[in-house]
């Protein structure tokens, strides 16, 4: 029974000390921090997207709700996104995360998100209430010594290390991201985690051609000199093919003391493209869901190609959001999308149905299914031409 349960922001620093406790337990199993108190209240002084759910006085359950965006088509979509869902370990299996997550999609809307993705740990509690499949982050392993390029093939560019700040890169990275599907449109916080030492030591070097920066790379060092080394990268960023080969080639320097380079990419990821060998592997695939959160603004709010004009009937069904669903007519032209109330509702769907095509993650016949999108074979076409786009994947984690 979860109807018992309610839900806000917590209320006093015991709420915000129990919030802690909680994803503690369930991601690592160490005691709170004092200075990551105080980061979240610095962060987030009022604690108006941490959730927590009380049965009774105890707080049950947590999750925080970071408002940022996501680049679909080649603009950000306001995007929710889902990190830190915790259920304290006496109450699980008996509904409280379901309940949890039916809260923050409530919020999300609320707070005028089109979409929420977040990195599930259970599958299932997150289809149940309208999250799908949606992009897959691949986590790479690549020897140092097939990294580096010809030099005649680098174009003038040239690489030093930087220290002017993350700032100044900011437009280099929503360019490629402007290009790729699924990276984050960060907030502050995540900007500062990108040469934010802690513990470590960050590193970061630009490549430029005639004084104009082209791509950058910040990253650690990790493992024991007299064992395996790696180069862990944070941002791996470039907008020119011949940037690219500079910075593999920067990378391939450091054969002498370091055997392998890990990063972040997609399954067709552009920067791979010119390493002169094979031998790269991939360690982990993490992959990410997607719900619709205002079904109007998630499809006017992305880009599609500028080559599809099209008309997309919805019929659209969300037992949790009631405002999405109904009739809708989408029409496509010129790279954007206007929605109305209206249409033969010929297409079908809930958000477990569209999120898969909305990212460009699956083609529309693929993700067809009696209960998520139903279609002809004409309409699912024209879905994934609609939403055609490279393979989503992201570098950040949250």
């Amino acid at each position: 029974m979860t109807s018992d349960i309610t839900f806000g922001p917590p209320l006093s620093a015991d709420d915000i000390t129990r919030y802690l406790e909680l994803g503690e337990y369930a991601f690592s199993s160490a005691p709170p921090k004092t200075p990551r108190l105080a980061r979240i209240e610095e962060d987030e002084p009022d604690g108006p997207l941490m959730r927590v759910g009380r049965r009774g006085g105890e707080i049950v359950g947590r999750a925080r709700v970071v408002p940022m965006g996501q680049w679909f088509g080649g603009r950000s979509v306001p995007m929710g996104a889902i990190g830190g869902v915790a259920v304290a370990a006496e109450h699980r299996s008996g509904g409280v995360g379901t309940a949890v997550a039916t809260d923050f999609i409530r919020v999300a809307r609320q707070h005028g998100f089109a979409i929420s993705t977040l990195f599930p740990a259970s599958l299932p509690i997150y289809r149940k209430v309208g999250y799908e499949l949606a992009g897959t982050s691949y986590h790479y392993e690549i020897p140092i010594g097939i990294t580096a390029a010809p030099r005649r093939l680098m174009e003038g560019v040239t690489v030093r290390a930087w220290r002017e700040g993350i700032d100044p890169l900011r437009p280099l990275y929503a360019a490629e991201a402007a290009r790729s599907a699924g990276k984050l449109d960060r907030p502050p916080t995540f900007w500062r985690g990108v040469l934010d030492e802690g513990d470590q030591a960050v590193h970061a070097v630009v490549a430029e051609r005639d004084g104009v920066p082209l791509a950058y790379l910040a990253y650690t060092q990790s493992g024991q000199y007299d064992a395996d080394r790696y180069i862990d990268v944070r941002d791996f960023v470039s907008t020119d093919r011949a940037a690219t080969r500079a910075l593999w080639t920067f990378i391939a320097g450091h054969s002498g003391t370091v055997s392998a380079v890990r990063l972040w990419g997609s399954a067709a990821d552009h920067r791979l493209v010119d390493l002169p060998h094979r031998g790269q592997k991939v360690l982990v695939a993490e992959p990410w869901m997607v719900r619709i959160i205002d079904l109007p603004a998630a499809l006017t709010a992305r880009g599609y190609p500028q080559a599809v004009t099209a008309e997309l009937h919805l019929d659209y069904r969300d037992d949790i959001l009631p405002a999405n669903t109904g009739r809708w007519l989408v029409r496509i032209a010129g790279g954007r999308a206007t929605v109305e109330p209206g249409g033969d509702g010929r297409i079908a769907a809930t958000s477990r149905g569209l999120a898969p095509v909305y990212s460009g993650h699956l083609p529309a016949d693929l993700v067809a299914d009696a209960g998520s999108l139903v279609a002809s074979d004409d309409d699912l076409a024209l879905l994934s031409t609609a939403f055609a786009g490279p393979s989503p994947w992201m570098a950040d984690s949250f």
